[in-house]
């Protein structure tokens, strides 16, 4: 397994590994706010940029698009349009 970020030109592993926990994480935590009918809220302190210059998402694509497909599978379009 290559831990380099998609960004060919990162060298910063730790930056593919917080892409992976992101994926991971965001269902489980989107799946709990809705259960108590809270809406998800999410701030990421180390974002960089949403894509880059090698057209591959950063995180902060990545947490938005994740969330989304999550909501829009679990078929919860009240979160949706929050």
């Amino acid at each position: 397994m290559n831990l380099q970020h998609p960004d060919s030109r990162s060298t910063r592993d730790w930056a593919y590994v917080k892409d992976r926990i992101i994926e991971s994480y965001i269902p489980v935590y989107i799946s709990a706010m809705v259960k108590r009918k809270k809406v998800p809220l999410m701030i990421d302190a180390f974002a960089g940029p949403g894509k880059y210059q090698d057209g591959s998402e950063g995180s902060p694509l990545i947490m938005i698009n994740t969330a989304f497909e999550t909501l829009k599978r679990q078929n919860r379009k009240f979160f949706l349009e929050k």
